[in-house]
């Protein structure tokens, strides 16, 4: 779709006039080439095909989804109306950071996360980065906190069902209310007509503009909606995978890219220069069907602004579907090792066939590991350059490789199809010797599973005191501050909104 359509008022952050010329302060983008993301009316008939196909729309117009909350929702009415609750997360980074890692440790971010009520979220907001602000902004806020949502459970085949009733966060009544004139009718319709059941969770995120979240997938498909300020997104379809340079398999950010694709490294990742994307900017009651598997990048545009979205998590959560399709494939007795050309060799067709490439790569990926521990991407290296043909026929990296090469053959269509998955995932050296840093220490992220919550397994939901003072104190080195600065800017809005950082909240957010 050539040109704009939509254009925010560079007066007034909500509501968008018509226009076919771009937005003011136009976003950040790496290649004036970007194809624009379709922007449909949400009631016209076209719409459900978007659904059916798996492909991203934006929907205009008043979709039901944000029609009553447009204009009611702010900052300001969110943290009157959300009650006293101390348990929403909010990720906090130095001001210098570009944007929010969502996981944080040596190697993964700089940050944390740490429990907040809405009105404490809101007054550092006010005081550090909206218009009147009173004080140094020495960190970035960005709130992420389930509202509604139904716990899940695993079933035979790998995939994902709901579990028990409908679970609310502790709001307040006002925005019980509020969360009613949602039209959950339209949602139920749109999900099962376009293949796309159940609904899953809704989720809130609040912001001051300005920073964006890094390029990554989501395991289930979303409606993002949009209620205050603007968003722009760049997404890339599953086709585009391996020119994002993907962390590896069992990673911590495994479904995000290594590459940058707002600051294109293209010396150490050459592919990226190749990639594919689509865009869109987000306006109030915009809402973009974001479909499973797409990767995307969002940055909040007009720093200082208020930035309000919901998202909307549907449809299934998992791989069984693939691993069926695996495993209904018939065995070839050969597949011939060959080297894949770095250009002009086999390609997904489509994006639904670019979904199994994405899979097969990542359970290459794992069996490696599970076959030759850290020695991986080694493994998979010499198997790109057919060197396996050489091992001794009897030696179990050799039955491996072939028994790996026969059922991707299977799956893919050939010895020509497997060598372009393995150039494609050992590209540039990206599993050996490793494009990825090395992690090391604890990690934070809310969006650690239950079972490893509160540091069990290393990993913490909430950024619990000792690290809390270890970055705070990172961050005095950095911009020359008096000792104890970065931390008494967190704490002085309540001194237990950090202290209750340790503490697991009982909520549930999704990967």
């Amino acid at each position: 779709m050539a040109g704009w359509r939509v254009r925010c008022s560079s007066r007034t952050r909500r509501g968008c006039s018509w226009s076919d010329s771009p937005p003011h302060h136009s976003p950040p983008s790496r290649s004036a080439e970007h194809a624009q993301i379709p922007r449909v009316r949400w009631d016209a008939a076209e719409v459900e095909g978007f659904f059916r196909r798996g492909e991203p729309v934006v929907l205009t117009g008043g979709c039901p989804l944000t029609s009553q909350l447009v204009g009611r929702w702010s900052l300001a009415y969110l943290s009157r109306a959300f009650g006293a609750t101390r348990e929403l997360h909010v990720h906090v980074v130095p001001s210098a950071t570009r944007g929010f890692a969502r996981h944080y440790g040596q190697g993964l971010g700089k940050g944390g996360v740490l429990a907040m009520s809405f009105g404490e979220f809101y007054a550092k907001v006010g005081a550090e980065h909206l218009a009147g602000a009173t004080r140094p902004a020495l960190w970035k806020y960005y709130l992420q906190t389930p509202l509604m949502w139904y716990d899940e459970e695993r079933v035979a085949g790998g995939e994902t069902v709901n579990k028990g009733p409908l679970k609310k966060a502790p709001f307040a009544a006002e925005v019980d209310a509020d969360m009613a004139t949602i039209d959950w009718a339209w949602l139920e319709q749109a999900c099962t007509s376009g293949g796309i059941a159940p609904f899953r969770t809704c989720q809130l995120w609040a912001g001051h503009g300005g920073s964006c979240t890094p390029c990554h997938y989501d395991s289930l498909s979303n409606f993002l909606a949009q209620l205050e300020g603007r968003k722009h997104v760049l997404l890339f379809p599953p086709s585009q995978s391996f020119n994002l340079y993907p962390y590896p398999v069992g990673h911590e950010m495994d479904n995000f890219t290594i590459a940058d694709p707002e600051a294109p490294d293209t010396a150490r990742f050459p592919a990226l220069a190749h990639a594919r994307a689509l865009e869109t900017v987000l306006c109030p009651g915009d809402v973009l069907f974001l479909p499973r598997f797409y990767w995307h990048l969002v940055r909040q545009l007009d720093p200082g602004h208020a930035n309000l979205s919901l998202n909307f998590w549907v449809g299934s959560k998992g791989t069984g579907g693939f691993m069926q399709q695996l495993r209904d494939k018939v065995v070839p007795q050969h597949v011939e090792p060959v080297v894949a050309p770095r250009e002009g060799g086999p390609r997904p067709r489509d994006e639904k066939e670019a979904m199994v490439w994405l899979h097969a790569g990542r359970v290459l990926e794992a069996a490696a590991q599970k076959t030759v521990g850290a020695k991986a991407g080694l493994f998979l290296n010499a198997m790109a350059e057919a060197a396996d043909a050489q091992w001794p026929p009897e030696s179990a990296a050799r039955v491996t490789a072939t028994k790996l090469r026969q059922e991707l053959g299977a799956l893919l269509g050939g010895a020509a199809e497997v060598a372009a998955l393995l150039e494609g995932l050992t590209r540039d050296g990206r599993l050996h010797p490793g494009l990825a840093p090395a992690v090391s220490g604890p990690i934070v992220t809310s969006e650690v599973d239950d079972a490893e919550a509160e540091g069990s397994h290393g990993k913490f939901r909430m950024t619990p005191p000792h690290l809390f003072t270890a970055m705070a104190a990172e961050t005095d080195a950095e911009l020359g501050l008096p000792a104890g600065t970065a931390a008494k800017s967190l704490l002085s809005v309540g001194a237990d909104a950090v202290s209750s950082a340790g503490r697991t909240a009982d909520s549930h957010v999704l990967s």
